[in-house]
């Protein structure tokens, strides 16, 4: 695989040039096991001392490896691997943000496709995509606003756009203000 892919090498496949790329929610280990299903085990199982701490509000902690720190979010391999791993503790703290979201948006990022994001949540979720630079997040959090877009909400989601690095859902927020 190319650098910084995350597609596993299975040995018999078909080779880059003839496969047709498949959806992350799709890859499949050797074992017939759902691949990102194992992540999703392995976020919430992985011994303490190979993981960091994500501390969220109200004491909440968030477990995720060390491993899918470092694939998942270049801030999160800052802490792991980084400039911030000997002062960080294996800890980052997300003070803004409920365990629960935080949760949601990891499972989110290891293809739970169960995972919805709608008008309840993208705003809490588009945060945390920016603050962590979750990109795939953070584009289906500004199509999910995109799609609840009304006059009485563009001011505030113009302002979200801005805010969050959210491009696409500030034009179209902005279309609608000015």
């Amino acid at each position: 695989p190319a650098h910084g892919s995350m597609a596993p090498n299975l040995g018999d496949s078909p080779s880059a040039e003839s496969a047709e790329p498949a959806a992350h929610s799709r890859l499949v280990s050797p074992a017939g096991a759902s691949l990102l299903a194992d992540l999703r085990l392995q976020r919430r199982t992985a011994p303490l001392e190979k993981c960091v701490l994500l501390l969220c509000k109200d004491n909440g902690v968030v477990r995720l490896s060390r491993m899918l720190a470092d694939i998942l979010s270049p801030v999160l391999r800052a802490v792991v691997s980084g400039p911030l791993a000997q002062e960080s503790k294996s800890e980052y703290s997300l003070m803004d943000h409920s365990d629960a979201t935080v949760e949601f948006a990891l499972d989110y990022c290891c293809g739970d496709d169960a995972r919805k994001i709608d008008s309840q949540n993208a705003l809490a979720l588009l945060a945390i995509a920016d603050e962590l630079c979750l990109e795939q997040l953070r584009a289906a959090c500004s199509e999910s606003l995109i799609e609840c877009l009304m006059t009485t909400n563009a001011a505030q989601l113009q302002e979200a756009g801005e805010r969050y690095n959210a491009p696409e859902l500030f034009a179209a927020a902005r279309s609608i203000t000015t």
